[in-house]
């Protein structure tokens, strides 16, 4: 598609963030439409998901990178509508999912069309909705940074979460084990269904206890601070701790010594910040090996509950009572607006 197909819509309805901060609320409200730069489309969103991002960016803890938008929302479903310039072999009226810095909540995004993804037939918009944030954080950390082989061990910390869940999966497809934690025995043997070879409650279970010394080789914590010593005492040497999330705290003392001595390799990351050519290349790695499993049904995304836009605090409640098993999506359908 080439050259520009922009349709005329005049304004747009999308979440605003009142008062951010502790008692923060959110506002779907009309405001204009963004305007596609070279490059991008124009997307009709039908579905958005929901993540632990969007909590923080309410409180006034995790703003968007300079010049995305303020709207929040890292991920959606729904069809091109229009497009700028060049935008590869996307044309008007694909189904599409994408990867956003933010301005999934709202009814139209002007998104890069490298970080679009198509979604698979027989896919609805509320399971695409659940891929992109989840799948790519898996595949991003597992693959691309963590690079677990065949036969290696896997601890996934927050099995039942979104990521948890992509997560397990992606751990499967590169045919390694998998160990999760978790809050329930019902997540535990959700986990245990979804694919992971042993599941502990650590509300209950001493996991690392369980596990003894040098059993991981690859970890993917949501944790942080409360799992650091726990984490390094499983690692077997040359294991890697990826670390995604601070749930536990962001300040531990670390034992370098065991760092030093097993070889470790402690490495953070963040989807969001990164560049969007940085994006662009794990969506095109995803695209290519992951992405068609979909298709075969050996990879699926999981869905708690699917709540309309009208309904958006309800469904930010459920995440902060960790009362999901799989992802929280949004329908940002008109109809749903209330």
């Amino acid at each position: 598609m080439t050259g520009s197909t922009l349709v005329t819509i005049s304004s747009m309805f999308g979440t605003c963030i009142m008062n951010p901060g502790t008692h923060g609320r959110l506002e779907w409200a009309e405001m204009p439409v963004p305007t596609p730069r070279p490059g991008q489309v124009m997307v009709r969103i039908h579905c958005a998901g929901v993540n632990r991002a969007d909590l923080l960016q309410r409180r006034g803890l995790y703003p968007p990178p300079e010049g995305e938008s303020e709207i929040p929302g890292l991920e959606c479903a729904g069809e091109i509508v229009a497009s700028e310039g060049p935008v590869g072999s996307w044309r008007e009226g694909d189904r599409v999912m994408a990867l956003l810095a933010g301005g999934g909540y709202a009814e139209y995004a002007a998104i890069d069309h490298r970080l679009l993804l198509r979604v698979p037939d027989g896919m609805s918009y509320e399971e695409a909705a659940a891929v992109p944030e989840a799948f790519l954080t898996g595949y991003l950390n597992l693959v691309a940074l963590g690079r677990v082989q065949a036969g290696e061990s896997v601890l996934v910390h927050s099995g039942a979460s979104g990521i948890g869940t992509a997560s397990i999966q992606v751990a499967k497809h590169l045919k390694a084990s998998v160990v999760t934690t978790v809050g329930s025995p019902t997540k535990a043997s959700f986990c245990l269904r979804l694919g992971a070879d042993e599941a502990f409650n650590y509300r209950t279970d001493d996991w690392a206890q369980c596990l003894g010394e040098n059993r991981i080789d690859a970890v993917l914590d949501t944790v942080g601070a409360a799992y650091l010593a726990a984490n390094i005492r499983v690692l077997r040497p040359g294991g890697r701790l990826l670390l995604i999330g601070l749930l536990g705290g962001s300040h531990a003392e670390m034992d370098m010594g065991s760092v030093l001595a097993k070889n470790l390799i402690v490495r953070g990351s963040t989807l969001r910040n990164k560049t969007t050519e940085d994006k662009a290349r794990l969506i095109s790695s995803f695209t290519e090996d992951l992405l068609p499993e979909f298709s075969r049904g050996t990879v699926r995304p999981v869905v708690h509950a699917v709540f309309p836009i009208s309904h958006v605090e309800e469904a930010h409640r459920c995440m902060e009572r960790n009362k999901n098993m799989g992802k929280i999506v949004l329908s940002i359908r008109r109809s749903d607006a209330g």
